[in-house]
């Protein structure tokens, strides 16, 4: 959709979008483009299928509460789970004794609007070097009024030209070392990643090809998310050790696809396949299917359609959900094997994202709502090792509504 040329009838199909839910399949896979009014519940297509998951059957456990706006996590193949808080501190989960009150490790971030410490992510060769990644955000102006003019001057002058510079909060990509039992030797690896305090939020993950990919804002200034001299509104690609790898799209750049506003989920199928959430600017929530050099139309489009220049999302939540995490379910032989779990913050939902094959033999998205309301705001979703899947709730974020055990992080049991 042409964000300008269409804004009314986009208006208007924000107000009649629907909410859908159910869902039940195999292996997912690229997909005919939908969107929230037409995709189906995943219960009622296969609602003969004797391999369906009895939702009553799902046990929701709490192995951490009293945490302070939780944002992501790993799982370690030990047991113990590492979890990002906002203000700067990971904390270690033990799977004997639970939280421990000393933190893993404290990183210095700036913790302000939605930005702070985000994601967290393992070296794959994490069981020889131990090594953790974790993004945060932080001033790259200074606190002195030396510090300010110097900032200024470089706006006005090198902004032209290295339109980054202008921005004075930024993330950066952290590497901590686990020994003992905490995080030692925090190390910069990649810097002056453009960041803002409600729109400069950023995930990482390492891919099946060993490199490491980071998720950008557009850090409020969306036509960046077109320009490639910008890594404002992209997707990252670098080697663990923060060097630019041969084979992105854009030489010599870390650009590996463009055209973002906002995502925060991220994972790969075991088909290789790569996908992502997005926020929309009011509604128009995507999931997408990246693709090297791909673009996929922030600022100038947003929804399904778009035209050849752009790729079209799998899936589009024209109410808006405020999709957050994402995790492929990773259970060989299970019914759900390769299916989409997204977590989501404004309707405070868990869903599964699945495909079907309908009567031409196309490949269908259906979807189904696992969790709803029960457990408050949804960010952080993981797929552990031990095949059960991890959330963090985001009840202390100043928009949710917190209880008095919040925020937790869940481990979901699935039969």
């Amino acid at each position: 959709m042409h964000v300008n040329s269409k804004k009314i009838r986009w208006l208007l199909a924000v107000v009649l979008a629907g909410m859908v839910s159910g869902c039940e399949n195999s292996e997912l896979a690229p997909a005919t483009p939908a969107d929230s009014h037409s995709v189906p519940t995943c219960i009622d297509i296969t609602a003969e299928d004797s391999t369906q998951i009895n939702m009553e059957d799902i046990r929701v456990e709490a192995i951490a509460t009293g945490l302070e706006v939780p944002w992501d996590l790993e799982v370690l193949d030990d047991g113990r789970v590492l979890v990002t808080e906002r203000k700067g501190t990971i904390r270690l989960i033990d799977p004997e004794t639970g939280l421990r009150q000393e933190p893993w490790a404290t990183i210095p971030v700036l913790s302000k609007g939605v930005v702070g410490l985000m994601g967290i992510a393992l070296s794959p060769q994490f069981n020889e070097s131990g090594y953790v990644y974790v993004v945060g955000t932080y001033d790259a102006v200074g606190k002195s009024s030396v510090d300010s003019l110097v900032y200024k001057i470089k706006k006005i002058i090198i902004a032209p030209f290295q339109p980054d510079i202008q921005f004075p909060v930024r993330n950066r990509v952290y590497r901590l070392r686990d020994e003992h039992g905490y995080g030692r030797d925090p190390t910069i690896m990649i810097d002056n990643l453009p960041s803002h305090e409600w729109y400069g939020t950023s995930s990482l993950a390492f891919g099946p090809d060993n490199m490491i990919y980071i998720t950008t804002g557009d850090a409020a200034v969306p036509h960046l998310a077109q320009d490639d001299s910008s890594l404002a509104g992209k997707l990252l690609r670098y080697r663990e050790d923060g060097g630019i790898p041969d084979g992105n799209p854009v030489n010599n750049s870390p650009v590996y696809a463009k055209g973002f506003r906002n995502s925060q989920g991220l994972d790969w199928d075991s088909k290789g396949n790569l996908f992502a959430t997005e926020h929309g600017p009011v509604g128009y929530d995507e999931l997408n299917l990246l693709i090297p050099g791909g673009n996929y139309g922030w600022p100038n489009f947003i929804g399904p359609n778009v035209g050849a220049e752009y790729h079209d999302p799998i899936l589009t939540w024209f109410a808006g959900i405020a999709p957050s995490g994402l995790a492929v379910f990773d259970r060989p032989g299970h019914p759900w094997h390769g299916d989409l779990l997204i977590a989501s913050l404004k309707t405070r939902q868990l869903r599964r994202v699945a495909t079907y094959e309908d009567t031409g033999g196309n490949n269908r998205i259906c979807e189904q709502v696992l969790l709803s309301g029960t457990y408050g705001r949804l960010r952080g979703v993981h797929m552990g090792s031990d095949g059960h899947v991890y959330l963090t709730t985001s009840n202390r974020d100043q928009r949710g509504q917190p209880e008095h055990m919040d925020d937790r992080i869940l481990r979901l049991h699935i039969p």
